[in-house]
């Protein structure tokens, strides 16, 4: 079997592109029951590509913090919020 190097390459994902995800899917508008739903869809790809994520160089520390955090199951309500809101200077532009 024969590994394309481009689809692997595009699997590769950034501790910084992790986050991202995570933003987005916490800011999804959610205007109805459908809408949550796919934050929801959003979150758990999230979570699933993160686990495959590398650091960069340029990545602040608290990045692999965060994001190691973010995908805990066990992560409470406040500490969630508490991360969103360190990571609003970064993602919310």
């Amino acid at each position: 079997m024969t590994t394309n190097p481009a689809s692997a390459s595009a699997e590769l994902l950034t501790v910084r592109q992790a986050l991202r995800l995570f933003w987005e899917a916490e800011h999804y508008p959610i205007l109805c029951n459908e809408d949550a739903r796919d934050s929801r869809a959003l979150e758990r790809e999230a979570v699933a590509k993160a686990a495959h994520a590398i650091p960069s160089p340029d990545d602040p520390p608290e990045f692999v913090h965060w994001l190691d955090a973010l995908r805990r199951a066990d992560l409470r309500n406040h500490e969630r919020e508490d991360i969103l809101f360190a990571m609003a200077p970064w993602f919310d532009r």
